[in-house]
């Protein structure tokens, strides 16, 4: 078979998925984001929205990479899973003079194809390297169809941050830059959004995120760093249409024809440092994923709730680990700052919200525990209520437990023990023993 009737059969195979996809995800139940506001409409909030990819991508090396990405594909299309690549969004509630100031929006595009095209087109890794014209801003509604793809699937998590009405509309703000710029055109890694060049979907959350003047320590580890090797990379004579060569983006200086079959029936590696190269940076969302799971499996620890599965690995890779490590991190700065904090839900689906504005009268608001805490107070705070999420409780109502304790040296205190509030009556204590704090390779 000639590789132009290959490209064709591929072509067309994934244009029959796609349609078979958009049937699937047209039948589901209807989430939305706006539940958050609506039970605090006088509060201002972030939101971050993730989705891993479809099925789990291995960046282990490129062949890897590719045939785990057909996978995905298929699981997409046929499954109706919310993201081939894996996916991130955001959106905004802040007070206005006259009324809220409220959106929400996502940066897409290539809409036509072009990956698939580079790639048989003989440029290897150099596709990696293109930005594509045809990218878009996503609206609302496309946002809260995403989320029911997502929430029906198990591949959605979120994190919301209660903060000022000043930072929240420098996120408002933001988007109404990039979309002035219509940044939102290019959609690829070599462009920065920061700079409103345009972005990838994360890299883009990312830079909103950043432009609110937040300080969330994780965020410089959502990206994966590699080499692409240059005997890997090619180009043709042009770009397949609607994509350009712009921003930080490195190709070869003359045509040059990579051949496709090795990268799914070979091993192709990333380039080690003394080989030719071209450094590669890359906003993964399944650590954005994983970041929100870290960071709401450390408040459950803290309140005694069952956790929720964070990693779709056996094991944990160096990104992982070190993004692992930074969440921690930056959970015990908010215990220690007593930042509340609180498990929300966007249609049945939790997530944690942090006020980042301080202490809270808002009632479903809670400062968890110390995770190494030198005596008890008199009185303990839990949250409990039935939940439909599996046999697990989440926080709906408040209750105080008084303790029978007086205060004074109770738990030792090094780092891998908590003191929490139990769930039995007369306010006892149990003692829960935390993983080791050293990283998983």
């Amino acid at each position: 078979m000639s590789l132009r009737s290959l490209s064709a059969r591929i072509l067309l195979t994934a244009t029959a998925l796609t349609l078979i996809g958009s049937l699937h995800r047209d039948a589901q139940p209807h989430a939305r984001y706006q539940e958050v506001f609506e039970r605090d409409p006088q509060g201002n909030y972030i939101l971050v929205f993730a989705y891993p990819s479809s099925a789990y991508l291995d960046w282990s090396g490129p062949s890897n990479l590719a045939r785990t990405m057909g996978a995905s594909l298929l699981a997409r299309n046929l499954l109706g899973r919310p993201s081939s690549l894996g996916h991130a969004q955001f959106a905004w509630y802040c007070q206005g003079e006259k009324a809220p100031i409220t959106g929400a929006a996502g940066q897409s595009g290539e809409h036509h194809g072009q990956g698939l095209k580079a790639l048989l087109g003989g440029w290897g890794l150099s596709l990696l390297q293109l930005t594509y014209t045809d990218g878009n801003l996503e609206t609302a509604e496309e946002v809260n169809q995403r989320i029911q793809n997502g929430m029906t699937s198990g591949q959605f998590s979120w994190l919301g941050l209660k903060v000022s009405a000043a930072t929240c509309r420098k996120v408002a703000d933001y988007v109404n830059a990039y979309q002035a710029a219509q940044a939102y055109q290019n959609y690829g890694f070599p462009v920065d959004p920061l700079k409103l060049e345009g972005g990838g979907c994360t890299s883009f959350a990312s830079a909103a995120v950043t432009r609110s003047g937040l300080n969330l320590p994780f965020q410089a580890h959502w990206t994966r760093e590699y080499r692409l090797p240059e005997a890997q990379m090619g180009r043709a004579a042009s770009p397949p249409p609607f994509s350009a060569i712009m921003g930080t983006a490195q190709v070869p200086a003359t045509p040059k024809h990579v051949d496709a079959v090795p990268f799914f029936f070979q091993q192709i590696a990333w380039a080690k440092l003394e080989e030719p190269g071209v450094p590669f940076v890359y906003y993964d969302p399944e650590l954005f994923h994983e970041s929100f799971m870290h960071l709401e499996n450390a408040y459950r620890q803290t309140q005694g709730l069952p956790l929720r599965p964070a990693l779709r690995t056996p094991d944990m890779d160096a990104f992982q680990s070190r993004l692992k490590a930074s969440t921690e991190v930056w959970f015990d700065q908010l215990q220690a700052q007593g930042n509340p904090m609180a498990l929300g839900h966007i249609h049945g689906v939790p997530g944690l919200i942090v006020s980042m504005t301080g202490p809270s009268t808002v009632g479903h608001f809670t400062r968890p525990p110390r995770k190494a805490s030198s005596s008890v107070i008199g009185r303990s705070m839990r949250i409990l209520s039935p939940s439909r999420w599996k046999n697990g409780w989440l926080p709906t109502s408040i209750r105080t437990i008084p303790s029978p304790f007086p205060p004074g040296p109770l738990c030792p205190l090094p780092r891998r023990r908590i003191c929490v509030p139990s769930v039995t009556p007369a306010g006892s204590l149990r003692l829960i023993v935390l993983p080791s704090a050293s990283l998983i390779r």
